[in-house]
Protein backbone atom coordinates (compact mmCIF):
# COMPACT_ATOMS: atom_id res chain seq x y z
CA UNK A 1 0.00 0.00 0.00
CA UNK A 2 2.88 2.44 0.80
CA UNK A 3 4.83 1.62 -2.57
CA UNK A 4 1.26 3.16 -4.45
CA UNK A 5 1.25 6.07 -2.44
CA UNK A 6 4.56 6.70 -3.43
CA UNK A 7 4.03 6.07 -6.85
CA UNK A 8 1.08 8.31 -7.02
CA UNK A 9 3.03 10.94 -5.38
CA UNK A 10 5.49 10.93 -8.04
CA UNK A 11 2.83 10.68 -10.55
CA UNK A 12 1.53 13.86 -9.13
CA UNK A 13 4.59 15.72 -9.10
CA UNK A 14 5.53 14.87 -12.07
CA UNK A 15 2.35 16.25 -13.81
CA UNK A 16 2.05 18.98 -11.65
CA UNK A 17 5.86 20.00 -12.89
CA UNK A 18 4.70 20.82 -16.68
CA UNK A 19 1.79 23.01 -15.43
CA UNK A 20 3.75 25.02 -13.81
CA UNK A 21 6.38 25.62 -15.99
CA UNK A 22 2.79 26.51 -18.92
CA UNK A 23 1.95 29.18 -16.07
CA UNK A 24 5.15 30.56 -15.61
CA UNK A 25 5.79 31.21 -19.30
CA UNK A 26 2.32 32.34 -19.89
CA UNK A 27 2.57 35.37 -16.93
CA UNK A 28 6.08 36.34 -18.43
CA UNK A 29 4.81 36.16 -22.19
CA UNK A 30 1.43 37.65 -20.76
CA UNK A 31 3.66 40.42 -18.93
CA UNK A 32 6.00 41.51 -21.46
CA UNK A 33 3.91 41.74 -24.79
CA UNK A 34 3.71 45.35 -26.02
CA UNK A 35 4.73 48.46 -25.37
CA UNK A 36 6.63 48.30 -22.03
CA UNK A 37 8.01 50.97 -19.44
CA UNK A 38 10.85 53.17 -21.15
CA UNK A 39 9.62 52.42 -25.07
CA UNK A 40 8.53 55.09 -27.23
CA UNK A 41 4.80 55.19 -27.65
CA UNK A 42 4.15 54.41 -30.96
CA UNK A 43 2.22 57.27 -33.38
CA UNK A 44 -1.28 56.81 -33.29
CA UNK A 45 -3.90 59.29 -34.87
CA UNK A 46 -6.02 60.03 -32.00
CA UNK A 47 -9.76 61.88 -33.06
CA UNK A 48 -12.34 62.59 -30.72
CA UNK A 49 -16.02 62.03 -31.63
CA UNK A 50 -16.38 65.47 -33.64
CA UNK A 51 -13.52 64.49 -35.85
CA UNK A 52 -10.55 66.68 -33.04
CA UNK A 53 -7.55 65.74 -33.48
CA UNK A 54 -6.32 64.56 -29.63
CA UNK A 55 -2.68 64.79 -29.47
CA UNK A 56 0.34 63.50 -26.65
CA UNK A 57 2.06 66.44 -27.04
CA UNK A 58 1.99 66.63 -23.17
CA UNK A 59 2.09 64.21 -19.93
CA UNK A 60 -0.40 61.93 -20.78
CA UNK A 61 -2.68 59.59 -19.09
CA UNK A 62 -4.17 57.00 -21.79
CA UNK A 63 -6.45 54.66 -20.68
CA UNK A 64 -8.65 52.23 -22.98
CA UNK A 65 -11.75 50.70 -22.01
CA UNK A 66 -15.09 49.21 -22.98
CA UNK A 67 -18.24 50.89 -21.49
CA UNK A 68 -20.17 47.26 -20.51
CA UNK A 69 -16.76 46.46 -18.70
CA UNK A 70 -17.68 46.90 -14.64
CA UNK A 71 -14.07 47.28 -14.15
CA UNK A 72 -13.70 50.56 -16.80
CA UNK A 73 -16.77 51.95 -15.49
CA UNK A 74 -14.51 51.88 -11.85
CA UNK A 75 -11.79 53.16 -13.65
CA UNK A 76 -13.77 55.92 -15.38
CA UNK A 77 -14.92 57.42 -12.49
CA UNK A 78 -11.52 57.15 -10.80
CA UNK A 79 -10.38 58.98 -14.69
CA UNK A 80 -13.18 61.78 -13.49
CA UNK A 81 -11.32 62.09 -10.31
CA UNK A 82 -8.27 62.77 -11.62
CA UNK A 83 -9.22 65.01 -14.18
CA UNK A 84 -10.53 67.28 -11.73
CA UNK A 85 -7.57 67.36 -9.57
CA UNK A 86 -5.05 67.37 -12.12
CA UNK A 87 -6.81 70.25 -14.23
CA UNK A 88 -3.90 73.21 -13.43
CA UNK A 89 -1.00 70.67 -14.45
CA UNK A 90 0.75 70.21 -18.25
CA UNK A 91 -1.46 66.83 -17.95
CA UNK A 92 -3.81 65.18 -19.74
CA UNK A 93 -6.20 62.40 -19.53
CA UNK A 94 -7.51 60.34 -22.76
CA UNK A 95 -9.69 57.42 -22.40
CA UNK A 96 -9.75 55.40 -25.54
CA UNK A 97 -13.29 53.24 -26.02
CA UNK A 98 -13.11 49.60 -28.10
CA UNK A 99 -16.98 50.58 -28.72
CA UNK A 100 -18.96 51.99 -31.70
CA UNK A 101 -19.17 55.46 -31.75
CA UNK A 102 -23.17 55.07 -31.00
CA UNK A 103 -22.23 53.17 -28.05
CA UNK A 104 -19.57 55.82 -26.50
CA UNK A 105 -21.39 58.52 -27.63
CA UNK A 106 -23.97 57.47 -25.72
CA UNK A 107 -21.64 56.87 -22.51
CA UNK A 108 -20.52 60.39 -23.26
CA UNK A 109 -24.14 61.81 -23.04
CA UNK A 110 -24.72 60.01 -20.08
CA UNK A 111 -21.78 60.56 -17.63
CA UNK A 112 -20.44 64.12 -19.55
CA UNK A 113 -16.76 63.17 -18.57
CA UNK A 114 -14.13 66.42 -18.30
CA UNK A 115 -11.64 64.44 -20.19
CA UNK A 116 -10.98 63.47 -23.83
CA UNK A 117 -12.88 60.41 -25.43
CA UNK A 118 -11.88 58.88 -28.55
CA UNK A 119 -13.04 55.88 -29.85
CA UNK A 120 -10.82 52.91 -31.10
CA UNK A 121 -14.18 51.12 -33.17
CA UNK A 122 -11.53 48.94 -34.81
CA UNK A 123 -9.41 47.67 -32.05
CA UNK A 124 -6.64 49.17 -34.10
CA UNK A 125 -5.00 50.77 -30.88
CA UNK A 126 -5.17 47.69 -29.06
CA UNK A 127 -3.98 45.15 -31.59
CA UNK A 128 -1.05 47.55 -32.36
CA UNK A 129 -0.32 47.52 -28.49
CA UNK A 130 -0.95 43.98 -28.43
CA UNK A 131 -3.55 45.09 -25.65
CA UNK A 132 -5.75 41.94 -24.37
CA UNK A 133 -7.16 43.10 -20.85
CA UNK A 134 -8.93 46.39 -20.43
CA UNK A 135 -8.58 48.99 -18.74
CA UNK A 136 -4.99 49.63 -19.99
CA UNK A 137 -3.58 52.16 -18.90
CA UNK A 138 -0.70 54.05 -20.24
CA UNK A 139 1.59 57.28 -18.55
CA UNK A 140 3.11 58.77 -21.30
CA UNK A 141 5.75 61.42 -21.45
CA UNK A 142 5.45 64.70 -23.44
CA UNK A 143 8.71 63.14 -25.07
CA UNK A 144 6.26 60.15 -26.18
CA UNK A 145 8.02 57.40 -23.82
CA UNK A 146 6.28 55.15 -21.47
CA UNK A 147 6.58 55.95 -18.13
CA UNK A 148 4.07 53.13 -16.44
CA UNK A 149 1.21 50.94 -17.61
CA UNK A 150 -0.63 48.42 -16.16
CA UNK A 151 -3.98 46.15 -17.25
CA UNK A 152 -6.53 46.35 -14.83
CA UNK A 153 -8.04 48.28 -12.25
CA UNK A 154 -6.70 49.90 -8.78
CA UNK A 155 -8.31 52.24 -6.41
CA UNK A 156 -8.73 55.86 -6.61
CA UNK A 157 -5.98 56.39 -3.62
CA UNK A 158 -3.33 54.09 -6.16
CA UNK A 159 -4.49 55.86 -9.15
CA UNK A 160 -3.79 58.84 -7.37
CA UNK A 161 -0.22 58.11 -6.08
CA UNK A 162 0.59 57.09 -9.65
CA UNK A 163 -0.34 60.06 -11.29
CA UNK A 164 0.94 62.32 -8.92
CA UNK A 165 4.25 61.25 -8.73
CA UNK A 166 4.45 60.97 -12.38
CA UNK A 167 3.17 65.04 -12.77
CA UNK A 168 5.52 65.95 -10.66
CA UNK A 169 8.51 64.14 -12.28
CA UNK A 170 9.05 61.29 -9.84
CA UNK A 171 9.72 58.13 -11.41
CA UNK A 172 6.78 55.81 -10.65
CA UNK A 173 6.73 53.10 -8.56
CA UNK A 174 3.83 50.51 -8.35
CA UNK A 175 4.27 48.05 -5.30
CA UNK A 176 1.38 46.25 -6.42
CA UNK A 177 1.48 43.80 -8.87
CA UNK A 178 -1.69 42.30 -9.17
CA UNK A 179 -4.17 42.83 -12.12
CA UNK A 180 -7.14 44.35 -10.56
CA UNK A 181 -7.41 45.98 -6.98
CA UNK A 182 -10.84 45.99 -5.11
CA UNK A 183 -12.01 47.59 -1.37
Amino acid sequence: MNHKIKALAILVGLLGLPIALLGWVYHVSYNNRGIQVGQRFPPLRLSDLDGNDVTLDKKTLLVFFDVRCPYCQDQLANLEELSQRYRSENFRIIAASLDDKETTSTFINHHQPSYSIVVDVENAFVTRLQEKVVPAFYLIDETGIVRYRRNGYRELKTDDRIVREFVGGSEVVDNNPCECERD
